[in-house]
C-alpha cells in the first residue's frame, strides 16, 4: 500500500535542504516539473511523498506560457497554433 499524499510544502522540507517559495512550487506544479504530477484538491496541490522535480522540457514550457497568453487575449491572437493549443488542452508530450 502507498503512502497517503502530502501537501507541496510538505513534499518541498523532505526533499530539500533550503525551502522554496511557495511561489516557486506552485510554478512547478503547474508546470508539470514535479513527477508524478501533484494533484489539485481544493485549494491545495497534493503529491506522493516519493515524487521528484524534473528539469522541465524548455520547449513544451515556453508552448504553454504562449497558449497561456493566447487564451488571456484571444483578439490578439491571429493564427494559434493548434497543436499548442492541444498540449495545452491534454498535456501531451512532445
Amino acid at each position: 500500500m502507498r503512502e497517503p499524499d502530502i501537501t507541496l510544502e510538505e513534499w518541498d522540507l523532505l526533499n530539500h535542504s533550503q525551502p522554496h517559495n511557495k511561489r516557486t512550487l506552485l510554478t512547478w506544479a503547474r508546470e508539470g516539473r514535479i513527477q508524478p504530477k501533484p494533484q489539485k484538491r481544493g485549494r491545495k496541490y497534493w503529491v506522493r511523498p516519493d515524487a521528484r522535480y524534473q528539469e522541465p522540457d524548455k520547449a513544451r514550457i515556453t508552448r504553454l506560457r504562449q497558449v497561456k497568453t493566447m487564451l488571456q487575449n484571444p483578439c490578439d491572437v491571429t493564427d494559434p497554433s493548434t497543436r499548442v493549443l492541444e498540449i495545452y488542452h491534454h498535456g501531451s508530450q512532445t
